[in-house]
């Protein structure tokens, strides 16, 4: 949410340049020519509360950032993807939305849906123009704030075909690259477990960050569920919920024309 409004789903719109490259934000097109529709995977569509009027901007160093904020209702309470339809003056973008992440968090988890598979493109999006693009998502962050030793405990999840993991550990005073010991495992329906095979190790340059990363083996992909992730860090274990679509094979993207997919390095 906005201010004091209550949590909705929110998507945002946001464009960095250079102050000399695009004064005042001049090329952009006035919000008045972009509409964005949500595409849920029931087939229904939402289009957000209100439409901002104007772009907001910040700037500093001979930098500027401009943004639109759009705010949409909750979806249904199932393991449902979604696609968000952004109309430019000469183009429309396709985001994908991960399944599981347009119902209102704060609901019961839908059961598992077994007759559901990988997640797939929109009728209207088969034939699209040559102009039109897709989005990927690429991770999706959590952060589980102040765990012991005053370390600020995060993570990233992320599934291009399988599933990975990127633990951070936080503390002003610096972080140990050798302790604490951490770890990774997501527990899905029935004794199915995922054990995150630990690759590396990284410092940040200030020494107040640690990075770990995991590797995880190929999920069976048939059905959607919700899996219980467990981080342990130095024998003390954290668990969230997370949907399937961020670890099993093949259930992290649609399957999508090559030449129309913008890839992780923008291009």
């Amino acid at each position: 949410g906005i201010g004091d409004d209550k949590a909705r789903l929110r998507v945002d719109i946001m464009w960095s340049t250079t102050a000399n490259d695009d004064p005042a934000g001049k090329s952009l097109p006035a919000p008045k020519d972009i509409t964005m529709l949500l595409h849920n995977g029931d087939a229904t569509t939402a289009s957000p509360f209100k439409s901002p009027k104007n772009w907001g901007g910040v700037g500093g160093g001979g930098g500027e950032t401009w943004s639109l904020i759009y705010l949409f209702p909750w979806g249904k309470n199932t393991s449902d993807e979604a696609w968000v339809e952004i109309k430019f003056p000469a183009h429309t973008v396709w985001l994908e939305v991960p399944y599981g992440f347009t119902r209102d968090p704060k609901s019961p988890l839908p059961p598992p849906e077994p007759t559901k598979g990988a997640p797939a493109l929109l009728p209207a999006m088969k034939k699209m123009p040559d102009s039109d693009c897709i989005v990927s998502w690429t991770s999706v962050s959590y952060d589980l704030g102040l765990i012991e030793n005053g370390l600020h405990l995060s993570l990233s999840l992320a599934n291009p075909v399988d599933a990975a993991c990127e633990l951070s550990l936080y503390r002003q005073d610096g972080v140990d690259r050798k302790a604490p010991s951490t770890a990774v495992i997501i527990q899905g329906p029935g004794e199915d477990e995922l054990t995150g095979s630990h690759e590396d190790i990284r410092l940040s340059e200030s020494g107040m960050e640690r990075s770990d990363t995991f590797k995880f083996n190929r999920y069976p992909h048939s059905g959607r569920s919700w899996g219980n992730l467990t981080v342990t860090v130095d024998q003390k274990t954290y668990h969230m919920m997370v949907p399937s679509s961020l670890f099993k094979y093949l259930h992290g993207r649609a399957e999508s024309p090559r030449e129309q997919r913008i890839s992780e390095d923008g291009k």
